[in-house]
């Protein structure tokens, strides 16, 4: 350290709850910020990606953790694949996301890759309300064969939707059971937040923002905020208080953070004043994080420091970004990743061949296109498939862009064999769409024996049932299924007629 005041300074910023690189705060949680969930329709996302952390004894990097990423057609995480480096040993986990019906997350199951096998590890639930804000959000890890959970967060909302309370729960081993650690309440005049509260249990003290001047409340972004802190530390009580100013950036990325401490009256202690210093890039990324202090000669020093670094490719993605930490111009540590590939996803158009009609014993090529990777009912991951069915058959493909998927179907209709619906049968086959059953109504006349299958987009049969009776009505549940397209087969000897569904 610098052989200033600053080490009386470090220790006064001790007594009173802070740390040599940070003023100690509590990190507020806001969870009512804009739900944008699509990102600019040009900008391409990293599919896989390295990341390294850097040995300081033997100067290198030590690769940490691997992951691999499948976004949907909005562009949000669908499925991750990753690999962690624990205790020299390496894991696999991967992870599935789960929406509801608005496009908003309600379950990440994480599995863990255990002696080859995979099994449930973790899991994050999603609760909201009908605004489709979170209410609740809780962590679960899987063991002794079930489900416990080790901490979750709550929000609570006034009448205006406007959120008062933030509580954060954590698991005690001792009562075997969560208890509330922290919570956090908002004052509103109007719908500005003009005050914050914290109770911190686990810290044992008490916070509170006051004198609050926005520079966006949507962003939670101050401009203009007083904090106060009371806190026990032994025997005694401590009290800090400071007043802080930001600037930003025409982006919004804050440029100066100034803390100004002051007494138990307001006034200002201006020996005891501290400032965050950011720089960007053109690009808007970070480049340098200073944590400064005034010195005795009411100098500006640099306390710690974090430097980031930046290499892009021919699309201004970026291949690599390094973050080394420095404690007067030693490194403390640094971290590297590294974005390996790059994917454009967006809705896309699955082109097929149309429906063909070949004769018995004929083969026929059918193709697909528009799509990175390809799935046919044969089970065939080529683009073009060749088939020769012996009864009228109808083949699906799902084509991908990462996580972003589109089915199709193709029917190929073998001539000379008749049609059920060309025979004596009446078919009635209703509501389409769906939303949850499917009635299937045959006047079977010769009392035949008919099969009725349902398959689903990719070709795997979900439901099969036989009859001969002369008034068959089934009744098919789809209700557990996801939304999408299936197929009734509806199969008499070697005659089929197929019925498309849509299930909402």
């Amino acid at each position: 350290m610098k052989q200033l005041s600053i080490i009386l300074l470090l220790s006064v910023m001790f007594l009173h709850g802070f740390s040599q690189n940070k003023i100690k705060k509590h990190e507020l949680k806001f969870p009512k910020q804009s739900k944008t969930k699509f990102l600019k329709s040009n900008e391409m996302l990293p599919d896989s990606s390295t990341y390294f952390l850097f040995d300081t004894t033997n100067n290198v990097w030590v690769q940490n953790s691997a992951e691999y990423i499948e976004y949907g057609c909005d562009k949000s995480i669908v499925y991750a694949y990753y690999t962690m480096n624990e205790n020299s040993i390496t894991t696999a986990y991967r992870q599935y996301y789960y929406k509801n019906a608005n496009g908003y997350d309600t379950l990440l199951l994480i599995e863990k890759n255990v002696a080859g096998s995979w099994v449930v590890s973790q899991k994050l639930t999603y609760t909201y309300n009908a605004n489709n804000d979170v209410t609740e959000n809780s962590y679960s890890i899987y063991e002794n064969g079930a489900w416990k959970v080790k901490n979750k967060t709550t929000t609570t909302y006034n009448a205006n939707n406007q959120q008062v309370t933030y509580s954060e729960w954590t698991y005690s081993q001792y009562s075997d059971a969560l208890y509330e650690s922290l919570v956090q309440t908002f004052t509103y005049t109007g719908n500005a937040i003009t005050q914050i509260d914290v109770k911190n249990v686990d810290k044992d003290c008490d916070e509170r923002y006051t004198d609050i001047i926005w520079y966006n409340q949507d962003k939670f972004l101050f401009s203009e905020q007083t904090y106060s802190k009371t806190t026990s530390i032994g025997a005694n009580d401590y009290a800090i208080n400071y007043k802080v100013t930001t600037s930003y950036n025409a982006s919004a990325n804050i440029l100066i953070n100034y803390y100004y401490l002051t007494d138990e009256n307001g006034y200002l202690e201006s020996l005891y004043s501290f400032r965050d210093i950011y720089t960007y890039d053109a690009k808007g990324n970070i480049l340098t994080l200073k944590f400064e202090g005034l010195d005795a000669n009411s100098s500006w020093v640099t306390l710690t420091n974090e430097v980031y670094s930046y290499t892009y490719d021919n699309n201004n993605n970026i291949t690599q970004k390094i973050q080394e930490s420095y404690d007067d111009g030693v490194l403390l540590g640094a971290t590297k990743e590294e974005p390996n590939r790059y994917v454009s996803v967006a809705p896309f158009t699955l082109v097929t061949t149309l429906d063909q009609t070949i004769s018995g014993g004929v083969s026929v090529v059918l193709n697909a296109s528009g799509a990175n990777k390809y799935l046919w009912s044969t089970g065939a991951t080529t683009s073009s498939i060749n088939v020769t069915p012996a009864n009228t058959t109808v083949y699906t493909v799902t084509g991908k862009i990462s996580g972003c998927q589109e089915t199709a179907s193709i029917v190929v209709t073998i001539s000379g064999v008749k049609n059920i619906s060309e025979k004596t049968n009446t078919i009635k086959v209703y509501p389409n769409p769906t939303v949850d059953n499917v009635n299937v109504n045959i006047s079977n006349e010769n009392n035949s024996n008919i099969t009725i299958e349902v398959v689903n987009g990719i070709g795997a049969s979900i439901y099969k049932s036989n009859s001969n009776e002369a008034i068959i009505n089934n009744v098919i549940s789809l209700e557990k299924f996801n939304a999408g397209i299936y197929f009734i087969n509806i199969i008499q000897g070697t005659s089929i007629y197929t019925e498309r569904i849509i299930k909402k």
